[in-house]
């Protein structure tokens, strides 16, 4: 998913976690992650197969001890990609010039 760095502008942004606020506070460009944080969620909503109905906070991306994102489900994202036979979602995030990408696949 391609999102614009505009979008993660909002420094309240109800879709992000206390946990991803906090961590994209603490970053150089705040916006940028919060904006690739968001283009996660959509990527791993679309490689799930899930729909809108699922709130965003239920897709959760922290970072792993070497920085790199993760993807934690929670709530009914959590079961419907058990349901799907998901074991783990494994997402790629970049930033550039006012963009934001994610890519995600769902690991059967």
């Amino acid at each position: 998913d391609l999102v614009s760095a505009a979008r993660g502008e909002a420094p309240g942004e109800v879709a992000l976690t206390p946990g991803e606020r906090a961590l994209c506070a603490s970053r150089p460009f705040p916006a940028a992650s919060r904006a690739a944080r968001l283009a996660g969620k959509s990527a791993v909503r679309k490689a799930l197969r899930l729909g809108e109905e699922i709130p965003p906070e239920e897709i959760e991306i922290p970072e792993d001890a070497f920085g790199a994102p993760e993807v934690k489900l929670h709530g009914t994202a959590a079961a419907a990609a058990a349901e799907r036979g998901v074991r783990r979602v494994e997402l790629t995030l970049s930033e550039e010039e006012g963009f934001a990408l994610a890519f995600a696949v769902a690991i059967l």
